[in-house]
């Protein structure tokens, strides 16, 4: 889920695990301008959640004196959401150009509700007074909330036939594209197609079912069932006649009994990793409630550079860091 958004003022909510911070510059010829000019995007994307204000001023960003956004100077700044919505500390906006809700499965079940309902009416909470929002899917509470705050609601829809240049491989990235055209339909309308058609071909996800040639090697962080199942067809179906080896771990709040259950087949070689991070599932419980043979991973003895197979890591955003440089994977 996303906000697209000026800078706003302040608001305290709960605490941010992580988060990462990147900067565009893009030129865009607007409403009433008789020439393209040059902007400057913030990309911010907070992991868990979090007193924002707090976090920012640690890492000397400086929300209550907008230092960082000063220094930077953006006049786009897209916030992701971290953890639900409602209670999520990306709400310290109050208004914002519009309000983007993806998918909705279930992860974080033990904040967010262990219904699908549940979750909608968290991730509702993103949805601001008089500001437009974005979704895909139609759950009652869009509707309900987007009334009660007076905000145009949006269904999305359709591609336009723009599927085709997408550089993103992912059977769900279809759906996500209706939102990212939905949003520059209504929020950016002068863009034109030939702008749109170089973004889509130049676009990358790291870390988003990305493959990586020089290894043979997909890195996707999926990290709950709905994302490993996303992995698990999209592996079938661009790489269906390859034998798969995965490098799995995950955090021990997470359902990996499922995750395990969904992504394997008898076929896979299997390696669990421990990684360095307080919440780490241990390789005993991951193996417990795995069907088939198993291994725990031995970094000095896992050959990285056999193309024979198709490697696979998956399972958490934590452990991608040191597993990659564990193994001396170098083109990142």
């Amino acid at each position: 889920m996303q906000n697209v958004i000026n800078k706003n003022d302040e608001t305290d909510v709960n605490d941010v695990v992580a988060f990462t911070i990147g900067t565009h510059d893009f030129t865009y010829k607007g409403l009433g301008q008789t020439e393209e000019k040059q902007y400057k995007a913030v990309f911010l994307s907070v992991e868990g959640t979090s007193n924002l204000k707090q976090l920012l001023s640690n890492f000397d960003i400086g929300y209550n004196d907008d230092s960082y956004f000063e220094k930077v100077k953006p006049d786009l700044l897209l916030l992701e959401t971290g953890l639900g919505g409602r209670l999520d500390a990306t709400n310290v906006i109050k208004t914002n150009l519009c309000a983007i809700i993806t998918h909705i499965d279930f992860d974080h079940t033990e904040r967010l509700g262990d219904t699908l309902e549940q979750i909608a009416f968290e991730k509702s909470g993103i949805i601001k007074k008089n500001c437009l929002t974005i979704v895909g899917e139609n759950y009652e509470i869009f509707s309900q909330k987007s009334d009660n705050m007076n905000s145009k609601l949006i269904f999305a829809k359709e591609t336009g036939g723009y599927e085709k240049y997408l550089n993103l491989k992912g059977l769900h990235q279809k759906d996500n594209l209706t939102l990212a055209l939905a949003c520059i339909k209504n929020v950016f309308p002068d863009i034109k197609s030939d702008v749109i058609v170089e973004g889509l071909k130049n676009v990358k996800h790291p870390f988003r079912f990305e493959y990586k040639a020089n290894e043979n090697l997909i890195i996707d962080a999926a990290h709950n069932p709905n994302g490993i199942s996303a992995l698990r067809k999209n592996l079938d179906y661009y790489y269906p006649d390859l034998q798969r080896r995965f490098i799995f771990g995950c955090l021990k709040n997470k359902d990996y009994e499922s995750m395990i259950k969904i992504l394997f087949k008898p076929d896979d070689e299997i390696y669990f990793s421990k990684f360095n991070y307080p919440n780490s599932a241990d390789i005993n419980d991951l193996q417990s409630v795995c069907s088939y043979n198993s291994f725990e991973l031995d970094y000095k003895k896992f050959n990285i550079n056999d193309k024979t197979k198709l490697t696979v890591i998956c399972g958490s955003f934590y452990m991608l860091k040191e597993i990659i440089d564990k193994l001396g994977i170098n083109d990142f």
